[in-house]
């Protein structure tokens, strides 16, 4: 018998999903990150400040 490799497995369709995951994730530790550092900054600041 001969499989279609495409019709076994349509590999087209979960990519979109997969690239948006990894996009969010990536978003989400990116502003993450700049939080962290806006804080810190914010810390620096205000012991500056006193």
């Amino acid at each position: 018998m001969h499989y279609n490799i495409i019709t076994i497995a349509p590999a087209p369709e979960p990519k979109p999903d997969a690239r948006r995951e990894i996009a969010k994730d990536l978003f989400v530790y990116t502003a993450g990150r700049l939080l962290v550092e806006a804080v810190k900054e914010g810390f620096k600041e205000g012991f500056n400040a006193f």
